[in-house]
């Protein structure tokens, strides 16, 4: 048993809590390609079996994200789930958005590692010092943001769709957009909706899985091997 699934993570429980239930409805290898925050939900891909060497295609693969941004206040994790640490009442207006979007977070960007996420320093996940209350100097990376599209604005909350490279944070983004215009923001909602080729729409409820919505090793590699064979030609964007 050999492929992976493409599932649809319900918001509430880890990325790991999905990866424990699908190795025990099929007792064999389970990964993987990328975790999503316990109150995000979204897709993810799991490999099965001999597929889990496949997994590194995906981690690598653009991603798409569904996000609402909103305005007035920030906390310790950046997202819903934490504590407020700060707050104004300045609520930005849309043209304010989109001028430090295209001149700032579009194309190579450098992002400032949240505190509560799973990156080492030292040894040490960044949560856990952020847990026991110490200091930690934060690592910075390199992300590339391809677009950003505005959905909605209403009363200071944003709907946004990201296309963004591996590794980007969305809450670490909403940070940053509200930073550079003088207040603060908070990622309320987040749903992963792609990661190259595939699409949320293809995805399964963890319910409702069985053998018959795994993809084939074959097929995957097939994938693999076509986009590979596309970027060396210089015909992937």
């Amino acid at each position: 048993m050999n492929g992976i699934l493409l599932i649809d993570k319900p918001s509430g429980i880890t990325s790991f809590d999905v990866v424990k239930k699908i190795k025990k409805i099929f007792n064999v290898k389970v990964g993987h390609s990328g975790t999503l925050d316990k109150f995000a939900c979204g897709l993810m891909i799991i490999g099965i079996g001999k597929a889990t060497r496949l997994l590194s295609f995906f981690e690598k693969s653009y991603k798409v994200y569904k996000a609402k941004i909103t305005f007035g206040f920030e906390t310790d994790t950046l997202d819903i789930t934490g504590n407020v640490v700060y707050q104004n009442n300045k609520i930005p207006d849309l043209d304010e958005i989109l001028t430090t979007i295209s001149q700032n977070f579009i194309g190579k960007i450098e992002q400032t590692v949240p505190i509560y996420s799973n990156v080492k320093v030292s040894g040490k996940r960044l949560y856990k010092y952020a847990r026991s209350n110490q200091n930690v100097v934060l690592p910075k990376k390199t992300v590339y943001i391809s677009n950003i599209d505005i959905l909605n604005y209403t009363n200071g909350v944003l709907d946004i769709k990201i296309t963004c490279s591996k590794g980007t944070y969305i809450r670490a983004l909403a940070r940053d957009i509200a930073r550079s215009i003088n207040t603060y923001a908070t990622v309320t909602y987040l749903e992963r909706l792609y990661i190259f080729p595939y699409s949320i729409r293809d995805a399964i409820v963890l319910s409702c899985i069985n053998q018959k919505h795994i993809i084939p090793i074959e097929e995957v590699k097939d994938i693999a091997k076509l986009y590979t064979l596309e970027v060396s030609n210089g015909i992937a964007n």
